[in-house]
């Protein structure tokens, strides 16, 4: 694995803490994503998740977290059911 984040990477990290927690800390390389802009009505995934989006067995992967294990869970299914297989929580 290469574990560069962005485009060329195969590793993408989103925080999905509130982005002020963020901004106090957050694991290297990763990026804020607002969960409030995700709803299931819409496609609003950031600009590097189609980059990772792909069959189960391409070699990309989204890591999510947060910070109580609630929501990251939810936003991983949200991710799986749009086609974004390669997704950790």
């Amino acid at each position: 694995w290469k574990p560069s984040m962005g485009e060329g990477g195969n590793i993408c990290i989103f925080d999905l803490r509130p982005f002020e927690e963020f901004e106090q800390c957050h694991v290297y390389g990763a990026r804020h994503l607002d969960v409030s802009m995700l709803n299931r009505s819409t496609n609003n995934f950031p600009r590097e998740v189609y980059f990772y989006k792909g069959p189960i067995d391409h070699d990309k992967m989204i890591v999510l977290y947060d910070e109580d294990g609630k929501t990251a869970p939810q936003v991983g299914n949200l991710f799986v059911e749009r086609g974004v297989g390669r997704c950790r929580v």
